[in-house]
Order: C-alpha cells, then structure tokens, then sequence
C-alpha cells in the first residue's frame, strides 16, 4: 500500500502499478481512476466486517460503520473484488447491516455515506462516500468437505429428526468428523467430553465457530438412532447408500478409519488440520482458536497420532 500526498483538491488522477520477479518487471496493471475530495467535504472510514471471530451463514457477509451525527440513514453500495462498477444494496436507518445472496468463496467491498432528514441524499456537500473497506468474503464449504459428505444432514440430536442442507450448516465453520459407535466402551467415554466442549464453544448456535458431524460405526439402525438421540450435533444419515464419497463408508474408507473413537478436524478451507483429535488436550479453547486460523493445535496437521485405549472399527458388540 502506498499513500501519494501533495495532490489538488477534486481532481481525477488515474493510477497504475506493476510488480517485479526475480528476472525483470512485469506489465503494468489497467490504470485505476481515483478523484480526490474537495477540501470541504469529509470522509467516514471505511466499513468494517462485524463478528470476525465468530462464524456465519452461507453466502453472508455483515457488516458495520461508526455514526455520523445528524445522519437519518446511510446508503450502502458494493461491488465485486476486482470489478470497477458500484452498485446500490440499500438504505438502512441504523450503523450495521447483513448482505445475503453473495456467492461464497468470493470477495466484496463496501462502501456507506450518510444520508439527510427524511433518508434524502442530501448530504453531498458535506460528505464523501466512505473509504472502501478491505474485501470480504462470504462463509463458503469446500468442495472436498462438500464432497466427502453429501447433500444431507441429520439435525436430529437437538431438532427431532429434521434435515439440513450440508453447506448451510457447515460454511465457515471448523467441521469436526466424529466417528463412533454406542457399543465402544471408549466412544462412550469421549462423547460426554467431546459433547460439553462443543457447548462450551457455541457449537450447534448462530454464530459459533465449531461444528461436529457424527459418523456412525454402529451396525444397526436401532443403535444409531438410540445414540445419536444424546447427541447435540449433527450426523450423516444412516440410510445414505451412495456409497464412496458422501456416505458413511466413504468418510470411513477416505481416512483409513480402522479403530474408534476418532475425531477428524477441517479448518473453514477444509484442510485436514488434526487427524486424531481424540483426548482432553483438545477440548480447550486454544485448540479451536487454532483451528479457526488455519492451523494444526498439535503440530501434527493430517498425520495419524496413535492413541491408546480405542476399539476396532469394524466391531459390532464389544470392541478389540
């Protein structure tokens, strides 16, 4: 970023950069035309994206601004990361606002500036619009997770059996794979933990960071429903027979799942961060602090820590 002082007052000035390698210059970008402010106007700064540290909705950004006093409204304006055309998203009466609809994966600025009594635009002899704010991006799923686990998810832990869209219950979250079964004597151990650390982090809540799909290693449907009953998460179906990616052996077979409990974590970019995240030095903050950056709590990333104390994955009664 550079800063060019010394310029007119309400004159347009087109700007252009280029970069360097480690042989020679690169072309020249596509000149930007910017026009500073007359020196009797004044500027708000730039929006800023509200709730940064929690997660949001699919194809969602919300944003925020500080008051103008006097102001009756604000009018909002956005555009695509990239693009040069400024369109109009709407008059609110309040500092805040949330945007739907945006396509995920993708980056967008915004820009506000007060508005008169009335909602008039009649303040553009006192202010600008505000500087842009930096390019946010709407909670999106990766196409691997997207993948690996279907269309479809169970709810019915906390919502009696109701079904939700995978990408809208787990866009911009960490996604941990909880593979499991009722008549593994350590499973039943871990999941009171695993279940109060996912309260504890506003799993399962608007907002919350954290979110937990159960994979079954149960033999019967009876036993599935009788265990995921206690559960607060989230399941893929049991009746999922799409076999491979999608279902409940292809999550087995893509991670080598041969003993249980095991614990998968995917960052919100669906990288693989922890691969056996099974024990009380996960269940922490700090740990899904990490996770929520990007980064493996145990150092470990996508290779297999060995625990102790499991049962063999293909059991059906009573483990190894």
């Amino acid at each position: 970023m550079v800063r060019k002082k010394n310029l007119s007052s309400s004159t347009p000035y087109r700007f252009r950069v280029r970069a360097r390698d480690k042989v020679d210059w690169m072309p020249f970008s596509p000149p930007s035309l910017l026009r500073t402010l007359p020196p009797n106007l004044q500027q708000m700064a730039a929006p800023r994206e509200e709730g940064g540290r929690e997660g949001g909705k699919a194809g969602c950004v919300a944003l925020a601004w500080e008051p103008v006093e006097g102001a009756e409204a604000y009018l909002i304006e956005m555009r695509g990361q990239g693009k040069v055309r400024w369109r109009e998203v709407g008059r609110v009466g309040g500092t805040s606002v949330k945007k739907k609809n945006l396509e995920g994966g993708k980056g967008y600025h915004f820009r506000v500036r007060p508005l008169g009594e009335g909602g008039e635009v009649g303040r553009e002899d006192e202010w600008a619009w505000s500087a842009w704010s930096d390019a946010l991006t709407p909670p999106f799923l990766s196409p691997s997770l997207k993948r690996l686990l279907g269309g479809k998810l169970l709810i019915g832990g906390r919502e009696g059996g109701r079904e939700g869209g995978v990408e809208e219950l787990l866009a911009g979250k960490v996604v941990g794979v909880y593979a499991s079964a009722h008549w593994c004597g350590p499973c039943r151990q871990f999941t009171p933990l695993l279940a109060d650390f996912y309260s504890r982090m506003g799993g399962g809540r608007e907002g919350g960071r954290l979110e937990v799909v159960f994979v079954s290693l149960d033999q019967e449907k009876e036993a599935f429903n009788g265990y995921f009953g206690g559960m607060p998460w989230l399941a893929l179906p049991w009746d999922d027979e799409e076999g491979g990616e999608g279902g409940r052996e292809g999550v087995v077979s893509a991670y080598g799942i041969t003993s249980i409990p095991r614990l998968l974590i995917f960052g919100r970019d669906g990288r693989l961060l922890e691969n056996y995240a099974v024990g009380q030095q996960f269940l922490r903050e700090e740990a899904l602090n990490a996770w929520w950056e990007g980064k493996s709590f145990s150092g470990q990333g996508g290779h297999v820590h060995k625990g102790g104390g499991g049962c063999c994955g293909g059991g059906g009664g009573g483990g190894c």
